[in-house]
Protein backbone atom coordinates (compact mmCIF):
# COMPACT_ATOMS: atom_id res chain seq x y z
CA UNK A 1 0.00 0.00 0.00
CA UNK A 2 1.01 3.38 -0.79
CA UNK A 3 2.33 5.99 2.36
CA UNK A 4 -0.69 8.38 0.98
CA UNK A 5 -3.26 4.92 0.83
CA UNK A 6 -2.39 3.92 4.53
CA UNK A 7 -2.04 7.57 5.49
CA UNK A 8 -5.87 8.42 4.36
CA UNK A 9 -6.83 4.78 5.91
CA UNK A 10 -5.15 6.23 9.27
CA UNK A 11 -7.21 9.33 8.92
CA UNK A 12 -10.71 8.18 7.99
CA UNK A 13 -10.77 5.78 10.98
CA UNK A 14 -9.62 7.82 13.48
CA UNK A 15 -7.14 4.85 14.54
CA UNK A 16 -5.52 5.47 17.74
CA UNK A 17 -2.31 2.79 18.01
CA UNK A 18 -0.32 0.90 15.67
CA UNK A 19 0.76 -2.66 16.35
CA UNK A 20 3.54 -4.83 15.57
CA UNK A 21 5.43 -8.18 16.17
CA UNK A 22 7.62 -7.52 18.78
CA UNK A 23 10.78 -8.76 16.55
CA UNK A 24 9.50 -6.33 13.92
CA UNK A 25 10.83 -2.46 14.91
CA UNK A 26 9.84 -0.93 11.43
CA UNK A 27 8.71 2.28 12.02
CA UNK A 28 4.96 2.88 10.27
CA UNK A 29 5.35 4.51 6.75
CA UNK A 30 3.30 7.23 7.33
CA UNK A 31 6.06 8.96 10.01
CA UNK A 32 5.48 9.93 13.82
CA UNK A 33 3.00 13.03 12.95
CA UNK A 34 -0.11 10.57 13.25
CA UNK A 35 0.50 10.35 16.93
CA UNK A 36 -0.18 6.72 16.97
CA UNK A 37 0.43 4.86 20.34
CA UNK A 38 3.12 1.40 19.68
CA UNK A 39 2.36 -1.29 20.68
CA UNK A 40 4.53 -4.52 20.53
CA UNK A 41 2.54 -8.26 20.52
CA UNK A 42 3.82 -10.55 22.21
CA UNK A 43 5.83 -13.53 20.95
CA UNK A 44 3.00 -16.52 19.71
CA UNK A 45 5.83 -18.76 21.74
CA UNK A 46 5.06 -16.20 25.06
CA UNK A 47 1.27 -16.20 24.62
CA UNK A 48 1.64 -20.37 24.29
CA UNK A 49 3.37 -20.91 27.06
CA UNK A 50 1.60 -18.07 29.29
CA UNK A 51 -0.37 -18.59 32.58
CA UNK A 52 -3.81 -18.69 32.35
CA UNK A 53 -5.81 -15.34 32.00
CA UNK A 54 -8.73 -14.15 33.76
CA UNK A 55 -11.83 -14.06 31.22
CA UNK A 56 -12.50 -10.17 30.28
CA UNK A 57 -16.07 -9.77 30.85
CA UNK A 58 -18.38 -9.16 28.57
CA UNK A 59 -21.84 -8.21 29.91
CA UNK A 60 -23.76 -7.25 25.96
CA UNK A 61 -26.64 -8.71 24.94
CA UNK A 62 -26.46 -9.60 21.10
CA UNK A 63 -29.38 -7.37 20.76
CA UNK A 64 -27.28 -4.60 22.25
CA UNK A 65 -23.98 -5.48 20.19
CA UNK A 66 -25.23 -6.48 17.53
CA UNK A 67 -23.98 -3.28 15.33
CA UNK A 68 -21.00 -2.91 17.42
CA UNK A 69 -18.20 -2.45 14.89
CA UNK A 70 -15.56 -5.06 15.59
CA UNK A 71 -13.26 -4.82 13.06
CA UNK A 72 -12.23 -2.48 10.23
CA UNK A 73 -10.57 -4.15 7.09
CA UNK A 74 -9.66 -2.48 4.05
CA UNK A 75 -9.85 -2.44 0.10
CA UNK A 76 -6.70 -3.58 -1.70
CA UNK A 77 -6.32 0.16 -3.21
CA UNK A 78 -6.32 -1.65 -7.07
CA UNK A 79 -9.12 0.64 -8.32
CA UNK A 80 -8.26 3.67 -6.40
CA UNK A 81 -7.62 4.71 -2.29
CA UNK A 82 -8.10 2.38 -0.18
CA UNK A 83 -11.31 1.94 1.61
CA UNK A 84 -11.95 1.25 5.23
CA UNK A 85 -14.63 -1.45 5.61
CA UNK A 86 -16.41 -1.84 9.17
CA UNK A 87 -17.66 -5.22 9.98
CA UNK A 88 -20.22 -5.66 13.01
CA UNK A 89 -20.95 -8.47 15.45
CA UNK A 90 -24.33 -8.75 13.82
CA UNK A 91 -22.50 -9.37 9.88
CA UNK A 92 -19.92 -11.90 11.57
CA UNK A 93 -23.01 -13.91 13.10
CA UNK A 94 -24.45 -13.98 9.57
CA UNK A 95 -21.77 -15.41 7.80
CA UNK A 96 -21.79 -17.53 10.93
CA UNK A 97 -25.06 -18.78 9.62
CA UNK A 98 -24.27 -22.01 7.73
CA UNK A 99 -24.37 -24.91 10.13
CA UNK A 100 -28.20 -23.63 11.02
CA UNK A 101 -29.05 -22.94 6.77
CA UNK A 102 -27.34 -26.30 6.20
CA UNK A 103 -30.52 -28.25 8.65
CA UNK A 104 -32.73 -25.98 6.94
CA UNK A 105 -32.27 -27.42 3.79
CA UNK A 106 -31.78 -30.93 4.44
CA UNK A 107 -31.58 -33.69 2.81
CA UNK A 108 -30.18 -31.46 0.08
CA UNK A 109 -27.50 -29.26 2.02
CA UNK A 110 -25.73 -25.98 0.72
CA UNK A 111 -22.10 -25.53 -0.29
CA UNK A 112 -20.47 -24.64 2.81
CA UNK A 113 -21.06 -28.56 4.22
CA UNK A 114 -17.85 -29.15 2.19
CA UNK A 115 -16.03 -27.64 5.15
CA UNK A 116 -17.89 -27.44 8.28
CA UNK A 117 -16.26 -29.66 10.69
CA UNK A 118 -13.17 -30.21 8.41
CA UNK A 119 -9.38 -28.57 8.38
CA UNK A 120 -8.77 -26.88 5.80
CA UNK A 121 -5.47 -25.32 4.53
CA UNK A 122 -5.51 -21.29 4.30
CA UNK A 123 -3.74 -20.23 1.12
CA UNK A 124 -6.03 -16.13 1.75
CA UNK A 125 -4.66 -13.29 2.71
CA UNK A 126 -6.34 -11.97 5.75
CA UNK A 127 -7.80 -8.75 4.51
CA UNK A 128 -9.45 -10.74 2.08
CA UNK A 129 -13.21 -12.08 2.56
CA UNK A 130 -11.88 -15.78 1.97
CA UNK A 131 -9.23 -15.15 4.58
CA UNK A 132 -11.40 -13.57 7.52
CA UNK A 133 -13.80 -16.63 6.60
CA UNK A 134 -10.92 -19.13 6.71
CA UNK A 135 -8.95 -17.76 9.93
CA UNK A 136 -12.28 -16.63 12.01
CA UNK A 137 -15.54 -17.42 10.83
CA UNK A 138 -14.71 -20.75 10.03
CA UNK A 139 -12.94 -21.93 13.28
CA UNK A 140 -15.30 -20.00 15.10
CA UNK A 141 -18.86 -21.05 13.69
CA UNK A 142 -18.27 -24.05 11.71
CA UNK A 143 -16.06 -26.38 13.87
CA UNK A 144 -13.59 -26.01 10.66
CA UNK A 145 -9.97 -25.62 11.76
CA UNK A 146 -7.20 -23.63 9.28
CA UNK A 147 -3.92 -24.54 8.60
CA UNK A 148 -1.70 -21.90 7.87
CA UNK A 149 0.94 -21.17 4.78
CA UNK A 150 4.51 -19.80 6.30
CA UNK A 151 4.40 -16.33 6.91
CA UNK A 152 6.70 -15.67 3.78
CA UNK A 153 4.14 -18.07 1.08
CA UNK A 154 1.17 -16.42 -0.45
CA UNK A 155 0.55 -19.78 -3.27
CA UNK A 156 2.13 -22.87 -1.92
CA UNK A 157 4.52 -24.80 -4.80
CA UNK A 158 4.09 -27.96 -5.53
CA UNK A 159 7.00 -29.18 -3.43
CA UNK A 160 5.67 -27.40 -0.20
CA UNK A 161 2.11 -28.65 -0.55
CA UNK A 162 3.26 -32.14 -0.23
CA UNK A 163 4.92 -31.43 3.17
CA UNK A 164 2.28 -29.90 4.23
CA UNK A 165 0.06 -32.33 3.61
CA UNK A 166 2.64 -35.02 4.72
CA UNK A 167 2.73 -32.90 8.55
CA UNK A 168 -0.66 -31.45 8.89
CA UNK A 169 -4.26 -33.13 9.26
CA UNK A 170 -5.58 -32.13 5.98
CA UNK A 171 -9.11 -32.34 5.02
CA UNK A 172 -9.60 -29.86 1.92
CA UNK A 173 -7.87 -26.49 0.84
CA UNK A 174 -8.98 -23.02 0.28
CA UNK A 175 -7.36 -21.23 -2.59
CA UNK A 176 -7.58 -18.83 -5.48
CA UNK A 177 -7.83 -20.87 -8.86
CA UNK A 178 -4.26 -20.21 -9.84
CA UNK A 179 -3.47 -22.43 -6.91
CA UNK A 180 -5.70 -25.12 -7.94
CA UNK A 181 -4.09 -25.21 -11.71
CA UNK A 182 -0.25 -25.19 -10.59
CA UNK A 183 -0.95 -28.11 -8.17
CA UNK A 184 -3.19 -29.90 -10.45
CA UNK A 185 -0.29 -29.68 -13.57
CA UNK A 186 2.11 -31.39 -11.39
CA UNK A 187 0.94 -35.02 -11.43
CA UNK A 188 2.31 -35.99 -7.58
CA UNK A 189 0.21 -32.95 -6.23
CA UNK A 190 -3.06 -33.43 -9.06
CA UNK A 191 -3.16 -37.04 -7.13
CA UNK A 192 -3.36 -35.19 -3.56
CA UNK A 193 -5.69 -32.74 -4.72
CA UNK A 194 -8.17 -35.76 -5.79
CA UNK A 195 -7.57 -37.08 -2.45
CA UNK A 196 -9.08 -33.95 -0.53
CA UNK A 197 -12.81 -34.09 0.60
CA UNK A 198 -13.26 -30.64 -1.05
CA UNK A 199 -11.61 -27.88 -2.70
CA UNK A 200 -12.93 -24.18 -2.29
CA UNK A 201 -12.04 -21.35 -4.41
CA UNK A 202 -12.46 -17.67 -5.15
CA UNK A 203 -11.77 -14.61 -6.93
CA UNK A 204 -11.46 -15.89 -10.24
CA UNK A 205 -13.50 -18.52 -12.21
CA UNK A 206 -11.62 -22.22 -12.06
CA UNK A 207 -10.39 -23.99 -15.99
CA UNK A 208 -13.46 -25.75 -16.51
CA UNK A 209 -11.37 -28.88 -17.76
CA UNK A 210 -9.67 -29.10 -14.57
CA UNK A 211 -12.79 -28.59 -12.60
CA UNK A 212 -14.69 -31.26 -14.44
CA UNK A 213 -11.92 -33.82 -13.34
CA UNK A 214 -11.38 -32.77 -9.97
CA UNK A 215 -15.01 -32.51 -9.22
CA UNK A 216 -15.51 -36.89 -10.03
CA UNK A 217 -12.96 -37.37 -7.19
CA UNK A 218 -13.75 -34.12 -4.33
CA UNK A 219 -16.14 -31.48 -3.88
CA UNK A 220 -15.39 -28.63 -5.93
CA UNK A 221 -17.10 -25.67 -4.72
CA UNK A 222 -17.06 -21.41 -5.55
CA UNK A 223 -17.10 -18.94 -2.85
CA UNK A 224 -18.86 -15.73 -4.10
CA UNK A 225 -19.14 -12.34 -2.05
CA UNK A 226 -17.57 -9.70 -0.79
CA UNK A 227 -15.46 -7.92 2.10
CA UNK A 228 -18.79 -5.09 1.76
CA UNK A 229 -21.57 -7.60 1.66
CA UNK A 230 -20.05 -11.05 3.44
CA UNK A 231 -20.34 -14.42 1.71
CA UNK A 232 -23.12 -15.55 -0.16
CA UNK A 233 -24.63 -19.13 0.62
CA UNK A 234 -25.55 -21.63 -1.56
CA UNK A 235 -27.55 -24.78 -2.35
CA UNK A 236 -25.81 -28.04 -3.81
CA UNK A 237 -26.25 -28.78 -7.21
CA UNK A 238 -28.16 -32.06 -7.92
CA UNK A 239 -25.59 -32.63 -11.04
CA UNK A 240 -22.17 -32.42 -9.41
CA UNK A 241 -20.70 -31.31 -13.20
CA UNK A 242 -22.28 -27.96 -12.50
CA UNK A 243 -19.69 -27.35 -9.48
CA UNK A 244 -18.57 -23.82 -10.76
CA UNK A 245 -22.16 -22.54 -10.62
CA UNK A 246 -24.65 -21.41 -7.67
CA UNK A 247 -28.64 -21.54 -6.49
CA UNK A 248 -28.27 -18.69 -3.19
CA UNK A 249 -30.47 -20.02 -0.19
CA UNK A 250 -33.90 -18.42 -0.04
CA UNK A 251 -32.99 -16.78 3.20
CA UNK A 252 -30.27 -14.59 1.55
CA UNK A 253 -32.77 -12.31 0.70
CA UNK A 254 -31.22 -12.03 -3.00
CA UNK A 255 -32.94 -11.55 -6.21
CA UNK A 256 -32.11 -11.83 -9.64
CA UNK A 257 -32.72 -9.23 -11.85
CA UNK A 258 -32.72 -8.95 -16.03
CA UNK A 259 -30.24 -6.34 -17.14
CA UNK A 260 -32.10 -5.89 -20.63
CA UNK A 261 -29.03 -4.27 -22.26
CA UNK A 262 -26.71 -7.41 -22.45
CA UNK A 263 -27.06 -9.75 -25.28
CA UNK A 264 -26.43 -13.18 -23.88
CA UNK A 265 -28.50 -15.58 -25.65
CA UNK A 266 -32.76 -15.87 -24.72
CA UNK A 267 -32.25 -16.05 -21.24
CA UNK A 268 -30.17 -13.30 -20.59
CA UNK A 269 -27.70 -11.60 -17.93
CA UNK A 270 -29.35 -10.99 -14.46
CA UNK A 271 -27.87 -9.39 -11.54
CA UNK A 272 -27.55 -10.02 -8.45
CA UNK A 273 -29.87 -7.90 -5.92
CA UNK A 274 -29.70 -8.51 -1.99
CA UNK A 275 -33.14 -7.03 -0.27
CA UNK A 276 -33.94 -6.70 2.88
CA UNK A 277 -37.23 -8.41 4.46
CA UNK A 278 -40.72 -6.47 3.31
CA UNK A 279 -41.11 -5.78 6.97
CA UNK A 280 -37.69 -3.96 7.30
CA UNK A 281 -36.69 -6.47 10.17
CA UNK A 282 -33.13 -7.50 10.68
CA UNK A 283 -31.71 -10.35 8.49
CA UNK A 284 -30.01 -12.97 10.51
CA UNK A 285 -28.76 -14.73 7.45
CA UNK A 286 -28.02 -11.62 5.30
CA UNK A 287 -24.18 -10.05 6.54
CA UNK A 288 -24.44 -7.30 3.79
CA UNK A 289 -27.48 -5.62 5.74
CA UNK A 290 -25.27 -5.51 8.64
CA UNK A 291 -22.56 -3.70 7.28
CA UNK A 292 -23.12 0.03 8.56
CA UNK A 293 -22.46 1.53 5.45
CA UNK A 294 -25.96 -0.09 4.11
CA UNK A 295 -27.69 1.45 7.10
CA UNK A 296 -31.12 2.57 6.14
CA UNK A 297 -30.37 0.53 2.97
CA UNK A 298 -33.48 -1.34 1.43
CA UNK A 299 -31.51 -3.32 -1.35
CA UNK A 300 -27.91 -4.11 -2.30
CA UNK A 301 -27.24 -3.61 -6.35
CA UNK A 302 -24.01 -6.34 -6.02
CA UNK A 303 -23.36 -5.57 -9.90
CA UNK A 304 -22.18 -9.15 -10.19
CA UNK A 305 -23.87 -10.28 -13.44
CA UNK A 306 -25.19 -13.97 -13.90
CA UNK A 307 -26.15 -16.52 -16.60
CA UNK A 308 -28.90 -19.08 -15.69
CA UNK A 309 -28.26 -23.03 -16.20
CA UNK A 310 -30.47 -25.77 -15.40
CA UNK A 311 -29.92 -28.49 -12.91
CA UNK A 312 -30.60 -32.11 -13.74
CA UNK A 313 -33.26 -31.91 -11.01
CA UNK A 314 -34.98 -28.50 -13.28
CA UNK A 315 -33.45 -25.85 -10.45
CA UNK A 316 -32.32 -22.99 -12.06
CA UNK A 317 -28.58 -22.55 -10.90
CA UNK A 318 -26.69 -19.41 -12.21
CA UNK A 319 -23.08 -19.26 -13.77
CA UNK A 320 -21.29 -16.04 -12.43
CA UNK A 321 -20.28 -14.28 -15.71
CA UNK A 322 -19.10 -10.62 -15.04
CA UNK A 323 -19.42 -7.16 -13.50
CA UNK A 324 -22.44 -5.02 -14.81
CA UNK A 325 -19.60 -2.02 -14.31
CA UNK A 326 -16.53 -3.80 -16.14
CA UNK A 327 -18.58 -3.30 -19.87
CA UNK A 328 -16.17 -2.03 -22.52
CA UNK A 329 -16.90 0.75 -24.27
CA UNK A 330 -16.39 1.03 -28.24
CA UNK A 331 -15.64 4.00 -30.18
CA UNK A 332 -19.16 4.18 -31.56
CA UNK A 333 -21.04 3.20 -28.16
CA UNK A 334 -21.52 -0.31 -28.72
CA UNK A 335 -20.57 -2.27 -25.38
CA UNK A 336 -19.53 -5.98 -24.34
CA UNK A 337 -18.64 -8.10 -21.77
CA UNK A 338 -14.44 -8.16 -21.71
CA UNK A 339 -14.75 -11.13 -19.05
CA UNK A 340 -17.72 -13.32 -20.97
CA UNK A 341 -15.24 -13.72 -24.00
CA UNK A 342 -12.10 -14.23 -21.57
CA UNK A 343 -13.80 -17.67 -20.48
CA UNK A 344 -14.51 -18.97 -23.43
CA UNK A 345 -11.08 -18.22 -24.82
CA UNK A 346 -9.43 -19.14 -21.82
CA UNK A 347 -10.28 -22.55 -22.34
CA UNK A 348 -8.06 -23.30 -25.04
CA UNK A 349 -5.42 -25.66 -23.59
CA UNK A 350 -2.45 -23.55 -24.48
CA UNK A 351 -3.83 -20.37 -23.03
CA UNK A 352 -2.49 -19.96 -19.32
CA UNK A 353 -4.09 -15.86 -19.33
CA UNK A 354 -6.33 -13.76 -21.74
CA UNK A 355 -6.79 -10.04 -21.32
CA UNK A 356 -9.63 -8.81 -24.08
CA UNK A 357 -10.10 -4.90 -24.59
CA UNK A 358 -11.45 -2.19 -26.94
CA UNK A 359 -12.32 1.39 -25.12
CA UNK A 360 -12.35 3.50 -27.25
CA UNK A 361 -11.31 1.44 -29.90
CA UNK A 362 -13.36 0.51 -33.33
CA UNK A 363 -12.97 -3.23 -32.46
CA UNK A 364 -12.15 -5.18 -29.51
CA UNK A 365 -8.73 -6.65 -29.09
CA UNK A 366 -7.25 -10.11 -27.69
CA UNK A 367 -3.82 -10.62 -26.00
CA UNK A 368 -3.11 -13.81 -25.12
CA UNK A 369 -0.69 -15.26 -22.57
CA UNK A 370 0.90 -18.87 -23.09
CA UNK A 371 1.12 -21.68 -21.43
CA UNK A 372 5.39 -22.42 -20.39
CA UNK A 373 7.00 -24.13 -23.54
CA UNK A 374 4.14 -23.36 -26.18
CA UNK A 375 5.71 -21.30 -28.05
CA UNK A 376 8.96 -23.15 -28.23
CA UNK A 377 7.24 -25.84 -29.43
CA UNK A 378 4.32 -24.51 -31.82
CA UNK A 379 5.22 -20.63 -32.33
CA UNK A 380 3.39 -17.79 -32.13
CA UNK A 381 1.92 -17.68 -35.35
CA UNK A 382 0.66 -21.07 -34.98
CA UNK A 383 -1.12 -20.55 -32.21
CA UNK A 384 -2.94 -17.91 -33.48
CA UNK A 385 -4.01 -19.55 -36.00
CA UNK A 386 -5.40 -22.20 -34.04
CA UNK A 387 -6.79 -19.63 -31.37
CA UNK A 388 -8.82 -17.88 -34.21
CA UNK A 389 -10.05 -20.84 -35.83
CA UNK A 390 -11.43 -22.61 -32.77
CA UNK A 391 -12.11 -20.90 -29.98
CA UNK A 392 -12.13 -17.04 -30.99
CA UNK A 393 -14.34 -17.79 -34.40
CA UNK A 394 -16.68 -19.59 -31.59
CA UNK A 395 -16.93 -16.71 -29.26
CA UNK A 396 -17.57 -14.34 -32.35
CA UNK A 397 -20.60 -16.71 -33.28
CA UNK A 398 -21.67 -16.01 -29.80
CA UNK A 399 -21.84 -12.18 -29.91
CA UNK A 400 -23.60 -9.39 -31.39
CA UNK A 401 -22.48 -9.10 -34.96
CA UNK A 402 -21.11 -5.96 -34.85
CA UNK A 403 -18.31 -6.78 -32.30
CA UNK A 404 -16.59 -9.68 -33.92
CA UNK A 405 -13.05 -9.93 -33.34
CA UNK A 406 -10.80 -8.93 -36.20
CA UNK A 407 -7.92 -11.86 -36.65
CA UNK A 408 -5.61 -8.30 -36.47
CA UNK A 409 -6.46 -7.74 -33.51
CA UNK A 410 -5.70 -10.83 -31.97
CA UNK A 411 -1.85 -10.28 -30.17
CA UNK A 412 0.51 -12.78 -28.51
CA UNK A 413 2.34 -11.39 -25.51
CA UNK A 414 6.20 -12.13 -25.01
CA UNK A 415 7.63 -14.25 -22.52
CA UNK A 416 9.19 -11.82 -21.29
CA UNK A 417 6.33 -9.41 -20.61
CA UNK A 418 3.99 -11.49 -18.94
CA UNK A 419 0.50 -10.04 -17.41
CA UNK A 420 0.47 -8.52 -14.55
CA UNK A 421 -1.24 -10.19 -11.22
CA UNK A 422 -3.06 -9.42 -8.09
CA UNK A 423 -1.78 -11.15 -4.84
CA UNK A 424 -5.02 -13.51 -6.21
CA UNK A 425 -3.34 -14.11 -9.34
CA UNK A 426 -5.76 -12.37 -11.34
CA UNK A 427 -4.91 -10.44 -14.20
CA UNK A 428 -5.11 -6.74 -13.18
CA UNK A 429 -6.85 -5.59 -16.13
CA UNK A 430 -6.56 -1.70 -15.96
CA UNK A 431 -2.90 -2.45 -17.26
CA UNK A 432 -3.83 -3.65 -20.71
CA UNK A 433 -3.23 -0.56 -22.36
CA UNK A 434 0.02 -1.07 -21.28
CA UNK A 435 0.20 -4.67 -22.15
CA UNK A 436 -0.94 -3.66 -25.79
CA UNK A 437 2.49 -2.16 -26.34
CA UNK A 438 4.63 -4.30 -25.52
CA UNK A 439 2.83 -7.83 -26.92
CA UNK A 440 3.75 -8.97 -30.45
CA UNK A 441 1.71 -8.06 -32.62
CA UNK A 442 0.99 -10.67 -35.69
CA UNK A 443 -1.18 -9.43 -38.26
CA UNK A 444 -2.86 -11.46 -40.99
CA UNK A 445 -4.38 -10.93 -44.29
Amino acid sequence: MSDEGLKGLIESTECKAWINAEDDQRDPVIGEKAGLQRLALSSLDWILSGEAQNRYPYAKTFKEAAHDVVIIIHTSGTTGTPQPIRQTNGMWSAMGSGPLLSQRHWPRGIAHESWIGRTALNCCAPQWLAGLHAMITSPVFMDSPCIMLPPDVTSPSPELFQKIIKRNPIDGIKCPPHTVVTLYEEPSTQALLKSLKFIMFLGAALDRTIGDDLCQYTRVTPLIGSTETGDQLSIRPADRKLWYTHDFVPENGSRMVRIESTNHGERGLHELVLERPRDRSENIFQPAFWNPAFKGVGRVETKELYAPITDSDGRTRWVYSARKDDLTKLNWLAKFHAQDIEVRIQQHPDVKSVCVGGEGRPTPYVIVEAKEGVLDRIGAEQLLEDLYATVVAGANTKDVNEIRIPKQTVLVAKEEKPFRRSLKQVVIRKSRRTTTRKSRRLTHA
